[in-house]
């Protein structure tokens, strides 16, 4: 007797882009971002003067590393706290889009369930930096 069986898998790579965006209050504050999607990859910088933009593709590399060290569970345990942006501070701004958005502002004063991204702020912080650099001398 032979049994057959049927597995619907779910998509093992649902996650549609990323963001990482540093907000900066203040007077002639600038403010960054970068946005990772599985094909390219886009950094933003502006102030109220100008605006320097860079955009190049995801190395396949890349994005299976990032998407590999997501856990949605885990990022929407972290609690976001209140903007800074409103009193001349720093917020920062995690996004995950994959069927819906998950959004962490300012994370890291929840220290039970933020360590647990470190790995993947990490990662898209070396991306950030990477590309701020290169941006910034344009």
């Amino acid at each position: 007797m032979a049994i057959l069986s049927s597995c619907t898998q779910k998509s093992v790579n649902p996650i549609s882009s990323i963001s990482y965006s540093i907000e900066n209050g203040g007077k002639g504050a600038a403010s960054s971002s970068i946005t990772i999607s599985k094909d390219s990859t886009k950094y933003v910088w502006a102030n109220y003067k100008e605006t320097k933009t860079r955009s190049e593709a995801t190395l396949p590399k890349t994005w299976n590393k990032i998407v590999g060290i997501i856990n949605l569970e885990d990022f929407d345990q972290i609690s976001s706290s209140e903007r800074r942006i409103q009193y001349d501070g720093s917020d920062i701004v995690i996004v995950i889009n994959d069927d819906k958005e998950h959004k962490l502002i300012n994370g890291e004063q929840d220290s039970i369930h933020y360590s647990k991204i470190k790995p993947l702020k990490k990662m898209i912080e070396q991306e950030h930096k990477r590309l701020d650099s290169l941006a910034l001398r344009l």
